[in-house]
């Protein structure tokens, strides 16, 4: 008895062996139970082991030629250990997991003689791929939690299971159960990730990172000084650095530099033993990422033609990164550059939507970026802007000529939003009175001039201050007329909104910014013998070739600033309308408080017979009416034809005089300090008030004011319209206000609106 107890002994420490060898192998003992019964719709794997899949740090990639070993760091990111160290693509670890995760079985087909005459299709033989997943269960064991074999691409499309929607399944072969060499069809499909074999599990990104926290470019290129690119955070401008200056970079190709770093994709990966590389890379770029000590680093290398390729273009070239022991194949540029008319052809064909949107992409090489493309150097980085001020926060402009004793003043009049009160612009010119200025064109003005197209850049003046680098600096803008230039343009943004008052001084809360200062000269190229245009930004480094439209736009005459609007009055003003033609006059007197008209045609009254929506019609278009020109003073063409204008309209107007409210406007600080006067004490803020109160008397002048008429003044203003041109397509018409001369061009359509009749259809004006 003793005997047959230590054998039974025996064969279950030899049993619990095996199953603790099973356990740590394979994660189970299916091998030693059987198959796991598996049933349509039921999971490739078990919960218990499906659940462990996110704790995978262990992973083997087999084919029938390649061995590939990952595991994953303390830091999650996934490494390649076998053949030689390098990281995995992570998109291939996730497409992986997620697979093995989701996978259920759709169908489980039988061995038999037909199944095994159509082995070949299903890829489990022929073209297999082994998987093998392990969690660690201790710091040197690992376990097994999922093993199977892909196949190819199963015909069949299975529902995902809401019931509306199908994918792609898969042939599969797993033992991880048991000794099961039965084909099982899965839900999913990943067999594209080993479509060229195993090398598309390597990481074909050289730089992976995120654009948001990348705050550093430094680019030194073979033959060239180093450029920086940096900036404060995601929302700063880029700033360029070279040797000898600092400057804003040009947005938009800053941006796209570091949007291709992020996406660039290599081709081919290698290990860096089996590739050998120039001497020198044509390019070193480093990235300094915010929370990242050591920046890194991509070589770029000058580009090859591909091996066992007809052409000898250069499309391909290397890449090395200072964290990965490889060598990446980029693509230089495309085997093709298409240009001209037959590039407007092709890239039309692949716009159009013929195929789903990925597919799509792919033709059109969305996702290709070539290094050859990359704005690298620094004509392409460095910014080509003259300006760079918002035009609508500009507060004034000031254009001083050297041709000219009197400058062009442009003044902002703030509007009042809440008032609905629109801003309003006043412009100062040939020493002539300050009058209202068009705000269209003020704007215009400023628009065109921040996006003034810049033909080239001259030169860069030396950045440092030194006295060298200064002598050198004024020799250059001597040299190009920018020392003395043509013009001068102050551009002052608008002060700070938010101020406070600190000691009786306004101060703003917000340090109000600097005037910005563009100098413009002419310059003749001694090669060419062609007159260029050169600007630049005081204080900035760079003389920019700007398009001549510039100076064209710097007009100094009061006339091209001047606004549009002939007269402008309010229809309260109004107190006679007279339509004046070669034949009759049309005389209305016109009350603002009844609305009422009466009129006279010739010296006949035709009261009775004035309409008086066409009246206030006529009146309202005179009012807002804008003329298309003005025109100089003394034009000789305008005076002439002037001389027998076809018909007059004349306005007199009944305009109150306001001076004298604006002689009280009170000045509460003023008040103030006088009360501190008085008193011999500190400064009062409530003087004004003291000063306001019932019975003083600047109450009682502003009683006065409320209960007395104010006085008016009467204006008349005639206008004086004669035909310009005979042109039938454009016809033109010549204007003048005759009470101050000034002169301006018309449309017909306009002169044609203020000259119709304001009385009914059977009385003529004009027999």
């Amino acid at each position: 008895m003793r005997i047959v107890t230590t054998v039974i002994l025996a064969l279950i420490a030899a049993l619990m062996i095996t199953a603790s060898v099973f356990l740590t192998i394979d994660g189970n003992l299916a091998k030693l139970t059987g198959w796991y019964r598996v049933t349509p719709g039921m999971p490739l794997f078990t919960q218990e082991h499906s659940s462990q899949l996110p704790q995978v740090t262990w992973m083997r990639i087999s084919d029938l030629h390649d061995v590939v070993e990952c595991a994953k760091d303390n830091n999650g990111t996934w490494w390649i250990t076998k053949p030689f160290r390098d990281k995995l693509n992570p998109t291939a670890a996730e497409y992986i997991l997620s697979f093995t995760a989701n996978a259920h079985i759709v169908d489980t087909l039988p061995i038999n003689e037909n199944t095994r005459k159509s082995m070949r299709d299903f890829g489990v033989e022929s073209d297999p791929c082994t998987i093998t997943l392990k969690v660690p269960v201790s710091e040197r064991d690992m376990t097994t939690v999922a093993r199977f074999t892909l196949g190819k691409k199963a015909p069949w499309l299975a529902d995902k299971g809401d019931g509306k929607t199908v994918g792609q399944t898969t042939y599969l072969r797993t033992d991880f159960y048991g000794d099961d060499d039965r084909v099982h069809v899965v839900t999913g499909n990943i067999t594209s990730l080993f479509a060229n074999g195993l090398k598309q599990l390597r990481d074909p990104m050289p730089l992976r990172f995120d654009p948001n926290k990348l705050c550093r470019i430094h680019i030194k290129g073979e033959g060239s000084h180093p450029l920086t690119l940096h900036r404060e955070d995601e929302k700063s401008q880029w700033i360029l650095n070279t040797v000898n200056n600092s400057t804003v970079a040009e947005q938009e190709n800053a941006a796209k530099l570091m949007l291709m770093l992020c996406q660039l994709s290599a081709i081919r990966v290698q290990n860096a033993s089996e590739v050998k590389l120039p001497d020198k890379p044509q390019y070193t770029i480093e990235l300094q990422l915010k929370g990242e000590k050591s920046p890194r680093i991509l070589k770029l290398y000058a580009p090859f033609p591909p091996e066992n390729a007809v052409t000898t273009s250069r499309t391909h070239c290397y890449a090395t990164v200072n964290d990965r022991n490889v060598v990446f194949t980029l693509q230089a540029e495309p085997k093709i550059r298409r240009k001209g008319g037959f590039a407007a052809i092709v890239n039309g064909v692949y716009s159009l939507p013929v195929l789903p949107a990925d597919q799509m992409a792919e033709c059109r090489g969305l996702n290709d970026i070539y290094t050859a493309d990359m704005p690298l150097k620094l004509e392409d980085l460095r910014s080509r802007k003259l300006a760079t001020f918002d035009e609508r926060d500009v507060e004034s402009v000031l254009i001083r000529s050297r041709h000219s004793q009197y400058p062009v003043r442009l003044c902002l009049i703030p509007g009042v939003r809440e008032s609905n009160v629109q801003d309003a612009w006043t412009v100062e010119a040939q020493g002539l009175e300050i009058v209202e200025a068009e705000t269209d064109i003020v704007r215009s003005f400023l628009r065109n001039f921040r996006n003034i197209p810049v033909e080239g850049i001259i030169a860069d003046l030396p950045f440092e201050d030194t006295a060298e680098d200064k002598a050198a600096r004024a020799a250059i803008m001597k040299k190009y007329g920018l020392y003395r230039p043509d013009y001068r343009i102050f551009i002052t943004p608008r002060s700070c909104g938010y101020r406070s008052n600190l000691f009786g001084v306004d101060l703003p809360l917000v340090k109000d910014r600097d005037v910005k200062i563009f100098a413009i000269s002419h310059y003749q190229d001694p090669e060419s013998g062609e007159i260029w245009r050169l600007a630049m930004e005081e204080g900035s480094h760079t003389i920019f070739r700007v398009s001549p439209k510039l100076t064209r736009t710097l007009a100094l005459q009061q006339n091209a600033w001047k606004s549009r609007n002939l007269l402008g009055f309010h229809i309260s003003e109004l107190q006679r309308f007279v339509l004046g033609y070669r034949d009759a006059e049309l005389v209305l007197d016109y009350d603002p408080m009844a609305e009422s008209w009466s009129g006279k045609l010739g010296g006949v009254d035709v009261t009775a017979n004035i309409n008086p929506h066409r009246a206030l019609n006529c009146v309202d278009r005179l009012r807002k009416l804008k003329v298309r020109e003005w025109l100089e003073p003394h034009d000789p063409d305008a005076i002439e034809k002037l001389r027998t204008p076809v018909f007059s309209v004349r306005v007199d107007l009944e305009i109150v005089n306001h001076s004298a409210v604006d002689a009280l406007i009170v000045d509460t600080e003023e008040l103030g300090h006088d009360r501190m006067a008085e008193e011999g004490g500190e400064y009062r803020a409530d003087g004004a008030d003291a000063a306001l109160q019932e019975g003083s008397e600047i109450d009682e002048q502003f009683r006065n004011l409320a209960l007395n008429e104010r006085p008016t003044v009467t204006k008349s203003y005639t206008v004086e319209i004669t035909p310009a041109n005979n042109e039938e397509d454009r016809p033109l018409f010549y204007g003048r206000i005759r009470e101050t001369g000034q002169l301006f061009l018309m449309k017909y359509e306009d002169a044609q609106s203020i000259g119709s009749s304001p009385l009914e259809d059977n009385v003529q004006i004009v027999p």
